[in-house]
């Protein structure tokens, strides 16, 4: 894959902080979903789920596919692999039967804590041309950007 900085034509977009952002988000996305593949056989979108999932409990099917912005059947799909692969549990809510509740099992919670480390080390990675100063500072203003756009988006279960 061509550096995203490397050419000539892209020299002028990388004054251009969206485009920095983009790229720089898209190495994350693919180096994480690679390791994750790699090591679990599941990508990204089962890693939020499982870290959404393990600071809530009861959290609709529906729910977590909007608040992880994932259409219905993808979500089942998902939920599906999850509970064959023992990392959650799918019962129904006893007010509401038509919901269905989720819970990680003890082997969702092992999978969440290998799967956010394999992140993690990946993360550290990418980052490691910061200072420790730099990435806090890079940290604390993409959260101010997202705060801003949808406070919601930096509580507990969103991060």
């Amino acid at each position: 894959m061509p550096s995203p900085t490397g050419s000539a034509s892209l020299k002028a977009l990388t004054g251009r902080t969206g485009y920095l952002l983009y790229q720089s988000g898209l190495l994350l996305v693919q180096a994480a979903e690679a390791a994750l593949e790699e090591a679990e056989g599941a990508g990204l979108r089962y890693l939020l789920v499982l870290e959404l999932l393990g600071s809530r409990t009861d959290t609709s099917q529906r729910m977590v596919g909007e608040l992880l912005d994932i259409d219905r059947t993808t979500i089942v799909d998902l939920v599906d692999k999850m509970e064959k692969n023992g990392h959650v549990k799918r019962s129904r809510n006893p007010h509401d039967r038509r919901r269905n509740d989720l819970n990680l099992t003890d082997s969702g919670h092992s999978a969440l804590a290998a799967m956010a480390c394999i992140v993690h080390d990946v993360e550290s990675e990418l980052l490691s041309v910061l200072s420790a100063e730099n990435k806090t500072r890079l940290d604390e203003m993409l959260t101010a950007i997202l705060e801003r756009q949808s406070p919601d988006c930096t509580k507990p279960g969103m991060q």
